[in-house]
C-alpha cells in the first residue's frame, strides 16, 4: 500500500500533466524554472521569491478548472 508521500506525488504528477497540456503552457513553465535557476545561481532571494510566486499563481490558473 502506498504511503502518503507516494499518493501526493502521484496526484501532483497528474496535475502537472494536465496543467501543461499545450506547448505554450509547457514552454512558459520551463521559462519560469529557468528563471528560478538563474535567481538561485545569483543568490538573489528577491528575484527567486518573485518568480516562485508568479510560477505558483500561473500553475494554479492552469489547473484550477481541471481539478475537482
Amino acid at each position: 500500500m502506498p504511503g502518503a508521500h507516494e499518493t501526493i506525488q502521484a496526484r501532483l504528477k497528474r496535475i502537472r500533466f494536465l496543467g501543461n497540456e499545450t506547448h505554450d503552457k509547457w514552454q512558459s513553465s520551463i521559462a519560469e524554472h529557468e528563471e528560478m535557476i538563474a535567481a538561485l545561481e545569483k543568490r538573489d532571494a528577491d528575484a527567486l521569491a518573485e518568480v516562485l510566486s508568479r510560477h505558483l499563481a500561473n500553475a494554479y490558473e492552469r489547473i484550477e478548472k481541471l481539478v475537482p
